[in-house]
């Protein structure tokens, strides 16, 4: 699909970007229905449907990439429908990869996201704050700052670690001081500043993982709480397809590696809740929107965007399967530097709780300070006067056992010592 992508004039955009999408979905090969070059988008016709299911629509929809239960029905329904940024405004006002991503995940997000998960996030942050301090950002949604916004109004300083989402930002959040810095080196964010810090996939692009904690914990006040969403791996590799079209080389970390990062660097209690659920379900509701909005998403849209769209669905899609499949895990995570903290996700939830980290068994031991191996007992050398005058010392043969009895009884006795040998050792 991409290199027809790359040929795609903007008449022909919505025919060819349609009907190849429709059949990537549904896993067959795409089939023009006419091979002359005026063939118009309306006839095009959409794959035949199923037998007893409903009528396809001309248009193929882009179908959730999950199977939506009971539950997640409710959760859909309740998931607002952002304004997506389209046509002339997405394709020559704005960076290509950027307009991609909030055509597909709405205005002010770059990746899956909802204000249900954003009030998750902040009901884990609100939980504890103290009453100084300002608020960082590494690596948030647009979306989520404002969202933060509504509840306080203290100082916000946000670092942004993708050069082209930094002027998104800035022109979304306008209260708040942006700069761009390293996901895994955030600079200015000075030393106990901080009453609450909110990051986003830090650790997933981060390659020092230990220099990012270690910042988050010197910028926090001692009352101050890290709260970060997290998608972690369950097997010794991360799927490669689910980060195909990441902004960065993915470095996803285990949730025992974070786990032990962050008592490393002093944080003593550390929950994590798991939002698989509200993760899959805000990206299904961003499949579900595209789907109904594709005419006017692709409408008059540059070449460029229509290619990264296409390859930030089926990056999504693949990492959605992965976390269906156990592969991967999205966590919602507290660290707080004092021990005992109270768990700020609920009691419903399910939560990862450990305030110490796992000690090897042939490195346990009892409390106090280890106790010092007691030195052999040595006897002083004999003086000369002892080795020349001392008389040999008797013989004391060992109590014989039975099999040597008639060894010891054989044996002849001892020859007495020559003290002329140990003199002329000193002459």
């Amino acid at each position: 699909m991409l290199p027809v992508l790359k040929h795609i004039v903007e008449a022909d955009a919505r025919r060819v970007l349609t009907g190849r999408l429709g059949a990537w979905w549904d896993g067959r090969d795409y089939v023009p229905e006419s091979n002359d070059e005026n063939t118009s988008a309306d006839q095009v016709s959409a794959p035949a449907p199923a037998k007893g299911g409903p009528e396809a629509p001309a248009v193929p929809s882009v179908a959730p990439p999950i199977v939506a239960t009971a539950d997640k029905e409710k959760a859909l329904a309740s998931l607002p429908a952002p304004s997506v940024r389209r046509g002339r405004d997405a394709g020559e006002d704005a960076d290509p990869r950027v307009a991609a991503l909030e055509a597909l995940w709405g205005s002010g997000r770059l990746g899956p996201g909802s204000d249900a998960l954003d009030a998750c996030m902040l009901d884990a942050m609100f939980a504890r704050l103290g009453d100084e301090g300002g608020i960082g950002f590494i690596g948030v949604d647009a979306q989520t700052v404002i969202a933060c916004r509504e509840r306080s109004e203290r100082p916000f300083k946000a670092i942004e670690w993708r050069e082209p989402g930094v002027e998104r930002l800035r022109e979304l959040a306008p209260f708040a001081e942006i700069a761009i810095g390293d996901v895994d080196r955030p600079r200015g964010l000075a030393d106990a500043s901080l009453a609450g810090l909110l990051t986003l996939d830090c650790f997933a692009f981060g390659d020092h993982k230990s220099g990012l904690v270690t910042r988050a914990h010197r910028a926090l006040r001692e009352d101050g709480r890290w709260v970060f969403l997290e998608v972690t791996r369950c097997t010794t590799r991360a799927p490669a397809a689910a980060f195909a079209s990441a902004w960065a080389e993915p470095q996803v970390a285990s949730d025992d590696e974070i786990l032990g990062l962050l008592h490393a660097a002093g944080f003593a209690s550390v929950h994590r809740a798991d939002v698989g659920d509200l993760y899959c379900a805000a990206a299904a509701a961003a499949f579900d929107r595209i789907g109904r909005e594709l005419d006017s998403v692709v409408s008059g849209a540059a070449p460029r965007l229509l290619q990264e769209l296409s390859w930030e669905m089926q990056s999504a899609r693949a990492r959605i399967r992965a976390i269906q499949g156990g592969a991967l895990r999205v966590g919602l995570w507290s660290a707080v530097k004092t021990e005992g903290a109270p768990n700020p996700f609920g009691e419903g939830a399910e939560v990862m709780e450990r305030q110490d980290l796992p000690v090897p068994a042939e490195r346990k031991q009892a409390k106090g300070p280890p106790k010092k191996a007691a030195k052999p007992a040595t006897k002083p050398p004999p003086s000369r006067k002892a080795l020349t005058s001392a008389a040999p010392p008797a013989h004391v043969p060992p109590t014989p056992t039975p099999a040597a009895v008639e060894i010891e009884e054989e044996a002849e006795a001892p020859e007495a010592m020559d003290q002329s040998a140990v003199d002329a050792l000193f002459d």
